[in-house]
């Protein structure tokens, strides 16, 4: 088992899903609205939102999962913690979505970043 050290904090490594090397080096994409992507060029500013916040249900389902500690055998609710966390949805899916279409670009106003 190999351990490691970030702010003082011992990891195991058996903790971390760490990604693949071939997956770093895949493109990933986004949607946006234009009014938005001129937003980030202008100000050198990428915002990234509370899940809690996201619209869609099924991306909060982290928010809703339940941990259980073996050596304690208690059940940990991580709705608690996870309002701590920030994020924002990319995609490595090359193809388009209509989907991500209609999300993320409700005014037919929408770019695709790669």
């Amino acid at each position: 088992m190999t351990t490691f050290k970030q702010d003082n904090i011992d990891h195991k490594a058996e903790n971390i899903i760490w990604p693949n090397q071939n997956i770093l080096d895949l493109p990933v994409y986004r949607v946006f609205s234009i009014k938005r992507l001129l937003q980030i060029i202008k100000t050198s500013k990428n915002v990234l939102v509370k899940p809690e916040l996201w619209d869609d249900p099924f991306e909060n389902i982290l928010a809703k999962l339940k941990g259980y500690a073996t050596k304690s055998k208690m059940v940990l609710d991580l709705s608690s913690i996870f309002g701590i966390f920030y994020g924002q949805c990319w995609t490595l899916n090359v193809d388009e979505s209509d989907a991500l279409w209609r999300i993320y670009s409700l005014k037919k106003d929408g770019v695709r970043v790669k």
